[in-house]
């Protein structure tokens, strides 16, 4: 899911969830743009902070293979 989108849809700043998350601003904003890919523990985090599956949080598509 888009980063930016659910952190304005929940009505946070990028400095509230990058305290939330225990990172600078700085390195939640290279995630929104996805410069860097935040780490297992993080995206764990997020998805609790939004109340969603890690697997809509990740776009996750089932393949039947």
């Amino acid at each position: 899911m888009n980063l930016k989108k659910l952190r304005n849809d929940a009505g946070f700043t990028q400095k509230e969830i990058a305290e939330k998350l225990n990172v600078t601003q700085g390195a939640y904003s290279q995630y929104e743009n996805n410069i860097i890919e935040p780490n297992i523990e993080t995206l764990i985090r997020l998805a609790n902070i939004y109340q969603i599956t890690m697997d809509l949080l990740v776009e996750r598509k089932w393949e039947v293979i």
